[in-house]
């Protein structure tokens, strides 16, 4: 009995750490699709450019792993955020007049550009950032990877600053501001170019955040932002698209649901099991379980 409880808080762990960084991933997405109103199927590569930045910033810094691991974190987290103010700058922004199918078809392209950049640059190789937190730590009967504890705290972290950030600052309360209605906010004196600028920022340095927290367990490869892109969208229609409670909960559902479904059941069919919820929710309420409906004129 106490190795199945055990097996399941294991499991159930594992969920959790999975889960913050679909979290953390889908909140991006949430955030620019609450200033734009587009998805941007662009954020999953910049997750895995910063992912290889910070695997590029740890062997610059040399072999003592505190200090080339803090620099993959802040490697991840700049180049993740410059790329994401460069996309909007040179992309988004040029397209804000134009039909939403068009900037949807950029974010594809950007999509396509980020991983064949990484596949010609670094090839189709795995990678790996090492950490000083690659040894098991036991609490009770649980043997836990430390690095997992590092993802769970780091990201419970990383976003309770941001709900405070956005419920507590003025910069915050305007990009909610903006989210809510972009020309009321203008009327009241906001600048709307520089709250979307600060919104890819933020969903940028998340990104990269989430991917150097994850990457000494999932390595680093030139897919692996295609891949997470993927489940962040389900994690946002789930949650309600431009939810930022709803993307954190629905990160957490999906990662807990794989984990436990592929430690009972069997591991090949959890994104079938994902994606399976995703259909049944939309088929019950299709503005995500966090979402309000739309009134029909």
């Amino acid at each position: 009995m106490m190795i199945e409880i055990n097996y399941f808080m294991n499991l159930l762990l594992g969920g959790l750490v999975v889960g913050f960084i679909y979290a953390l991933t889908a909140l991006g997405i949430t955030i620019i699709y609450g200033i734009l109103q587009i998805p941007d199927f662009s954020h999953g590569n910049r997750y895995m450019i910063g992912a290889y930045a910070g695997f590029l910033a740890a062997s610059v810094a040399g072999s003592m792993l505190e200090i080339s691991y803090v620099a993959a974190i802040l490697g991840a987290v700049a180049v993740s955020s410059v790329i994401a103010v460069l996309s909007y700058l040179f992309v988004y922004k040029r397209l804000l007049s134009a039909p939403h199918i068009t900037s949807f078809i950029a974010a594809i392209g950007l999509l396509m550009l980020l991983e064949g950049f990484a596949l010609a640059v670094f090839g189709p190789r795995y990678q790996r950032i090492h950490t000083p937190f690659d040894y098991m730590v036991v609490i009770g009967a649980l043997r836990i990877n430390a690095q997992r504890l590092i993802v769970l705290f780091c990201s419970i972290a990383a976003i309770a600053s941001l709900l405070y950030f956005l419920r507590r600052t003025v910069t915050g309360i305007a990009l909610e501001a903006v989210a809510q209605s972009p020309i009321g906010a203008k009327l009241v004196g906001i600048n709307t170019d520089k709250m979307t600028l600060i919104a890819f920022a933020i969903a940028g340095a998340l990104a990269g955040f989430a991917a150097a927290l994850i990457a000494p367990i999932t390595l680093v490869y030139p897919i692996m932002g295609a891949e997470l892109n993927l489940k962040a969208f389900v994690i946002c229609v789930v949650g309600g698209l431009g939810n930022i409670p709803g993307a954190i909960a629905g990160g957490l559902v999906l990662g807990i649901v794989e984990s436990l479904y592929g430690g009972y059941f069997d591991i090949r069919w959890k994104n079938l099991v994902a994606f399976g919820i995703l259909v049944a929710i939309l088929i019950l309420k299709p503005e995500g379980l966090f979402g309000k409906k739309e009134r029909r004129a």
